[in-house]
């Protein structure tokens, strides 16, 4: 299993590209029994929504 830096990277990426396969695997088993970093993905997610609509304006 991954660690949380390393998950923590791949959620940041993920709001930009698509990850493979095996590395979303990887991230989805590991959120699904890490609260700190579902909660890092959670904010990363309305972080990334904020900014979207920022730059719309």
């Amino acid at each position: 299993m991954l660690k949380c830096n390393r998950i923590t990277r791949l959620v940041s990426q993920q709001q930009e590209q698509s990850l493979p396969f095996s590395q979303l695997i990887q991230v989805k088993m590991h959120l699904a029994i890490c609260s700190r970093c579902r909660a890092f993905d959670k904010n990363n997610q309305k972080l990334t929504a904020l900014m979207k609509k920022f730059s719309e304006k």
